[in-house]
């Protein structure tokens, strides 16, 4: 969790330095709206809206807007603690033993259209819990194509009746143990996070939970696959760089070249 929570700067990245490059992905510019469940900061409509990109490895930028709204039911937030942006990431915040169901959505930003991208990926960090066992974080999920934990992952799975996925923490964490940049992972911060990859989408559904403890905790997420191109990660699918679409590419030219005329 995130002991503090103040909009943070996110430092700037250039192409050249940013490892997820090679991979279609969201990137998160800005809140422009956030009164998720109502609760403010800002008044009028309900929800989170994220000023975006949608990045495709060799095409323009697509400008967009994701939108999270509290598809059923209520919303605790932690008084003091907005949802939002924190540096790089994505934020909600809840309070212990408290959960919330979403709706994740990417929309074009003239109209507010639905923008359907064939690849898109979300990645949550520092899943952990509080001390004897207490305001564990848990994450349920569906409609992934792929799901990348670590090596020696500290998320544990199970598979749910609707054949949607939870992803729960299972070691205790404290704020200085938060990730600072979701392009650069040590170890501990690897093995606390999931990478979830879908396919045609524009809509995604998920819920956050916490279990009985005291204060808030935080939801942490952004729009790449940190788990298979983040500094420090060793995916063993496709390269930074290398992203299947580019690889069928770039093979598809090499046989050109070789049987051309």
């Amino acid at each position: 969790m995130l002991d503090q929570h103040e909009e943070v700067a996110k430092p700037e990245v250039s192409a050249e330095d940013d490892p997820c490059t090679g991979f279609p992905h969201l990137h998160l510019i800005k809140t422009v709206h956030n009164n998720l469940g109502g609760h403010g900061p800002d008044s009028g409509a309900e929800g989170i809206v994220y000023d975006a990109e949608a990045l495709i490895p060799g095409e323009e930028a697509i400008p967009c807007h994701v939108k999270i709204d509290v598809a059923e039911g209520g919303y605790t937030p932690w008084k003091g603690m907005n949802s939002g942006m924190h540096g790089f990431y994505g934020s909600i915040v809840l309070q212990s033993g408290t959960s919330v169901k979403l709706m994740m959505s990417i929309v074009k930003k003239d109209s507010g259209e639905p923008l359907q991208v064939h690849h898109a990926s979300l990645t949550f960090f520092d899943l952990d819990h509080d001390r004897d066992d207490k305001s564990i974080e848990s994450i349920s999920i569906g409609g992934m194509q792929e799901v990348i934990l670590s090596e020696h992952t500290e998320v544990a799975t199970t598979v749910n009746d609707d054949g949607t996925k939870t992803f729960t923490a299972t070691k205790y964490g404290t704020g200085e143990d938060n990730p600072s940049n979701p392009l650069a992972l040590n170890q501990e911060q690897r093995d606390r996070a999931v990478t979830l990859d879908f396919h045609d989408v524009s809509e995604i559904p998920v819920t956050l939970h916490t279990t009985a403890g005291e204060g808030p905790r935080v939801f942490i997420f952004v729009g790449r696959p940190s788990l298979k191109c983040a500094k420090g990660t060793h995916y063993k699918g496709a390269a930074a760089g290398q992203h299947p679409a580019m690889m069928l590419v770039m093979a598809l030219a090499s046989l050109a070249f070789v049987y051309g005329s």
